[in-house]
Order: C-alpha cells, then structure tokens, then sequence
C-alpha cells in the first residue's frame, strides 16, 4: 500500500507557509477529523509541511528501523521521535505514531489519548502498515513536493537536510551507522562510537539482520557486551540440534506480505503437514522435529537464563546450538517452537535472536508458536470460540502446554474475543 502526503495551498496559505494536509495508507485515510465549530468532517489538517517535512527529516532513521518500545507506556522519549504531535507548531496535528518493524512501517493510533474536549477531534483507525519501500517512496514525494516551494520560509535549510539524508542512504557503510544508532534508540551522530563499532564488529560473525535484533533487544550502551553474552551463552550450551526436517519447506520470502501472526499460522500449518503432526505436540515431537533426545531439551541447563535474550547460532548447514532462556517446562516448549518458527522467517540463514522486542521477526517467532503448539481447529475441541469461558481457557493452555495468554491471543487474532485496548490490536498487527 502506497504512503501518500498530500497538499492543497488554501487562499493565501502560501505567503504564510500553511497548508491542508491529508495523509494516507493505501486507500484509508488516517488525518479524517471531525470540526465541531465548523460542524463538518474533513479529511485534512491544516498546518505548516514544512515544519512536518522538518520533523520527518530530522527522525527518518528512527521512524523507519525503532519498534514501538512498550504498547501500553511508550517512553517520552520514543514518543518524541515517533508520535507526529511532537511536530512543535500551534497546529493540532494527528495523535497517530509511526514506527518500524523490520520489512514494515506501522501508523498507529497514539494509546493513552483521551478526549480534551478540543473542537477538532480525529477518527482513528485501526492500525495501519506499509513496506517500509513503500514509507520511503511516500517520504522521498513529499519531500520533493516541499523542494519545488522555494519561497517557503526556511526552504534552503530544508532542502540541505533532505540533501544530507539522501547522501547518508546512499552510503552503504553511513546507512548501516544510522540504522544501527536508530535500533540503539539514539539519533544520528548521538550513539557513542565504541558501542556501533563494537556492534559492527559482529557482523561477519552473525549477520547484519542478527545484529540489528540484538540492538533492539538490548538498547543503548549495553548493547555490545549483551550480544557477548548471549554468543558465550550458545558456546556453553550443550542443545545442539538439526532443522533438516524444517529447511526448505516454507520459501521466507512469501512470509512479509501479511501480518506476522497470519503468516505464521500459515506456516506453521505447512509444516504440520508436511511432517504429519498430530494435533498435541508432546516433548517427544520437538525431539523429533530436532532430531535430538526430547529428554534433553527438557533438561538442558539454561545457558541465557538471565541474558536478555536467548539465541541460536548456525553450523554449516542444518545444525545449530542453541542458548535457552527459560527453564519453566511450557515456557521452554514456546521457546524451542519460537527457535523453530525463526528457522523458518529466515530460511536457516545463520544466527537467531529470541527476544521480547517487537519487530516482525519477533512477532513472527511468538505466533509461529502459538499455532504450532496449539493449532486452531484442535483448540475448537475444547472452547467454545463463540461463547469462550475462562473455565474452558484454562482447560486448553494445560491440555497445549502453553500459557493461558497464549490461548487469549489467539482467540483475539481470529476474533473471538474483544480486542480490550490499542496495545491489544499492536501486538497483533
């Protein structure tokens, strides 16, 4: 879906810098407000493109590689870098937010909004995504539709920074700085040199992809000697495995075009079927699915127990060791179906990271668990999706294994329970 921010110069808007802007995500329209003086809808606000084309600019990086850091309480500071209302002016601008996930770009609702009584008041949506192709390409339009208004006040200021960043993404070695101190949480030229460097340094090791998960599961200074841990952590493990039965059955490419939890479900679908799983998947299926003693994923020591993530790391071809955070007999068993769902998002390609953040990749891993340890129809069995009672909630996560909030969310996705809050209707998008 295309990114578009559109202007239209109202009569003398010009001369004062102001126009009616209107922002979309493919067809739906995220600036509709109702004007209560006015006593009409419109789908536009009117404010100063610059002073937005300011703020895009300045936050570029973040809002295209930095996740949505807490569904409930964003910190003050991602809020400022991603919410367009921390765009100063005197104009009521959209409480919408705007972040990355990996392959997309979301625009969401801003959570905790309540109703100040103003007389302009906007009609959410849902949240909305975009290829984060497709979030560049709408940025890099209305950045050229401000450089064509050259008597705009501040327009030559304007026109060095779009400049500036075009030269930083056009540099490979720069724009990998950039995404980095982005997925850090720093601005540009604010993350210290020694911690990018340090975290640049393992990028022959695990992968560019692995290092910028790593980033995001541990920001800031401490990223780097977190990443140390964790690659000692799958040295001193003894799980070694083989994802031979999982390779090559689901093409990763085909997984980005939905939301992670759709496309998980599909997946893990596939591989159910292809490896002719029941519809419990007891210990002995994931040695299975492993080739590895299921008495030892039971009793393996957890190596990241208290690291920030856990991981696995990539032998020449389909051998693997993995570092295991959880030693709870369900959480481990998310965990390994975590580790075997991030085997298929990346086509067996080298290092995972098994983390809390919220990219893609992640909320692939989380639902890719979800269906396979507790697959829709089989769960049919046993709730009654249109009538779900806690009783029978509680009966299903113990016959899955799995958590009873696994049982919630799924039920959620498919929409048989109420989404109770935005932060419900984030995690899932």
């Amino acid at each position: 879906m295309s990114f578009d921010i559109d202007l239209d110069w109202p009569a003398g808007g010009r001369r004062q810098g102001v126009a009616d802007i209107r922002m979309a995500v493919g067809g739906t329209i995220f600036t509709r407000l109702l004007d209560e003086h006015a006593g009409h809808r419109r789908d536009y606000f009117r404010a100063s493109p610059l002073l937005l084309g300011f703020w895009f600019v300045d936050n570029f990086w973040r809002l295209r590689w930095e996740p949505l850091d807490d569904p409930h309480f964003p910190s003050t500071e991602w809020r400022l870098r991603h919410e367009l209302s921390a765009a100063s002016g005197d104009t009521l601008l959209p409480p919408f937010m705007i972040y990355g996930m990996g392959p997309r770009v979301m625009v969401a609702p801003v959570t905790g909004v309540e109703d100040d009584g103003s007389m302009i008041r906007y009609l959410q949506e849902r949240p909305l995504t975009m290829l984060s192709d497709e979030f560049e390409t709408g940025l890099e339009r209305f950045f050229e539709a401000l450089l064509r208004c050259h008597d705009l006040p501040d327009s030559a200021v304007f026109a060095d920074l779009v400049a500036q960043l075009a030269r930083e993404r056009g540099d490979d070695e720069l724009a990998g700085w950039r995404r980095l101190e982005a997925c850090l949480g720093y601005d540009p030229d604010q993350a210290p040199d020694a911690v990018v460097e340090a975290l640049l340094g393992f990028e022959e090791r695990i992968g560019e992809a692995a290092v910028d998960e790593a980033a995001l599961a541990t920001k800031g200074q401490a990223a780097p000697v977190a990443l140390e841990a964790v690659l000692e952590a799958v040295d001193a493990s003894d799980v070694v495995v083989d994802f031979a039965s999982v390779q090559g059955q689901i093409d990763p490419t085909t997984l980005p075009g939905q939301t992670p939890w759709q496309a998980a479900e599909d997946a893990a679908n596939a591989l159910r079927a292809t490896l002719n799983l029941g519809n419990t998947i007891r210990w002995a299926d994931l040695g299975d699915i492993l080739r590895v003693r299921w008495q030892l994923l039971k009793e393996a020591t957890a190596t990241a127990r208290h690291l920030p993530f856990a991981a696995k790391t990539q032998d020449d071809g389909s051998q693997a060791r993995l570092a295991l955070a959880m030693k709870p007999l369900n959480d481990r068993r998310f965990e390994l179906a975590r580790m075997i769902g991030d085997e298929v998002w990346t086509g067996g390609q080298g290092f995972g990271v098994i983390s809390r953040s919220r990219t893609d990749r992640q909320k692939f891993q989380r639902a890719f668990a979800q269906a396979l340890l507790c697959p829709m129809e089989a769960l049919r069995d046993i709730v009654d999706v249109n009538r779900p009672t806690r009783e029978q909630i509680v009966r299903a996560a113990s016959r899955f294994g799995v958590r009873d909030s696994v049982i919630v969310t799924i039920l959620r996705n498919r929409g048989y329970l109420p989404r109770e809050s935005m932060a419900d209707w984030l995690e899932a998008a």
